[in-house]
């Protein structure tokens, strides 16, 4: 599995001093909190008081979670075994704290239910990609920290204001907690299964040499200034086995002689990078040509990528044969931190299958009379 770097880099230096602290540890401590928070449920129908002492701990557990996930991103690659470590006890502790939700008083039997098959659904989705040889799954929405903050924003409401009424029915708030947990769950699922299978396409691709199945002359070529787009780039050329350049290493290339060039570039003001801008102007005779996008801002960054694809349109007077965007992180802004990850990055290999099946089905036309 690769790591991806959630960690701030002025947070490094305390990273590097708290590498002693096993991530298990963090895992255990936030069980033993989450057993705690349970019981102040349990005991918050008849105390309401109580209720602040569970937001009180499952807020250390989130403190907790948070520093986690930090110090397992600053170890880098975790063993299936320390993997499981960490997951079990999240498993056992959400469901623990669904069992103490229910026995409180505030919530009927059937939306206890609903919660804890939530968790094992989620769950088992995610860890059942392992029994196929696949990377564990763990999509959101519905993640370890999403869930807590869910819960402590609907146990804080019912503390001071334990009924509502929403499309007509009255009920606990954290009745409706649960309710949400189970819509915005099935989401999850979803997401997860699909992480799986595409996982399944991946390994499938690879072991049987499907690349090797291309007949066309293919070159990545890409602009990349903080590393992001060179990430999705390598993933392409993983997929289809062949060559990749940064745009300033092509010019010993005869770039006209490649059947498809696939050019990725940051998305820099609504438009391709002054080193691709350069490229296609040099190069405005490629024979054919596909893009990939990387961009830092929310919904304007994907908006102004469609621009992005009309630049290289304009700029080569023909359409792409494919095209790709993602999310990737702004150091300036601090946005997107640990993008692209693992899922974005399968995303790029898959774009570079499609690629192929494309160039599969145009050489297809060619051979017809």
């Amino acid at each position: 599995m690769k790591s991806f770097s959630v960690v701030p880099r002025k947070m490094l230096p305390v990273m590097d001093k708290l590498s002693f602290i096993k991530p298990t540890w963090l895992s255990y401590s936030a069980l033993i909190l989450t057993i705690g928070a349970a019981g102040c449920y349990i005991s918050g129908f008849s105390s309401p008081g109580m209720l602040l002492g569970a937001v009180f701990l499952l807020l250390v557990r989130l403190l907790l979670n948070i520093l986690e996930e930090a110090l397992v991103y600053h170890r880098g690659q975790l063993s299936m075994k320390e993997q499981m470590v960490i997951i079990v006890p999240d498993i056992f502790g959400d469901a623990v704290l669904m069992l103490g939700i229910g026995l409180s008083g505030f919530c009927r039997p059937i939306y206890v239910l609903l919660g804890l098959i939530t968790i094992f659904m989620i769950e088992i989705a995610g860890i059942l990609g392992k029994t196929i040889g696949v990377e564990l799954q763990r999509q959101g929405p519905l993640g370890k920290k999403a869930g807590l903050i869910l819960v402590l924003i609907f146990t804080l409401i019912q503390y001071f204001q334990p009924e509502a009424i929403f499309f007509g029915r009255r009920l606990m708030l954290l009745e409706w907690l649960l309710v949400v947990i189970f819509g915005i769950g099935q989401i999850t699922v979803v997401n997860r299964l699909r992480g799986t299978f595409r996982q399944i396409f991946k390994l499938e691709w690879l072991n049987g040499e499907k690349y090797a199945e291309i007949n066309a002359k293919i070159l990545v070529v890409y602009d990349s200034q903080t590393g992001n787009t060179e990430k999705i780039a390598e993933e392409i050329s993983h997929c289809l086995n062949s060559g990749v350049r940064k745009i300033e290493e092509t010019v010993d290339l005869k770039v006209r002689d490649f059947d498809l060039v696939i050019i990725g570039s940051p998305n820099v003001n609504s438009a391709p990078s002054l080193k691709v801008r350069d490229f296609l102007k040099e190069h405005p005779d490629l024979r054919n040509y596909a893009v990939f996008i990387t961009y830092g801002v929310p919904l304007w960054g994907w908006l102004s990528t469609r621009l992005c694809y009309s630049y290289f349109k304009k700029a080569l007077k023909r359409k792409p044969l494919a095209v790709f965007s993602c999310k990737a992180y702004n150091p300036r802004f601090g946005l997107y931190r640990g993008r692209p990850n693992e899922n974005d990055l399968l995303k790029g290999f898959l774009f570079g299958a499609e690629i192929a099946k494309l160039l599969k089905k145009c050489s297809k036309k060619a051979a017809k009379p």
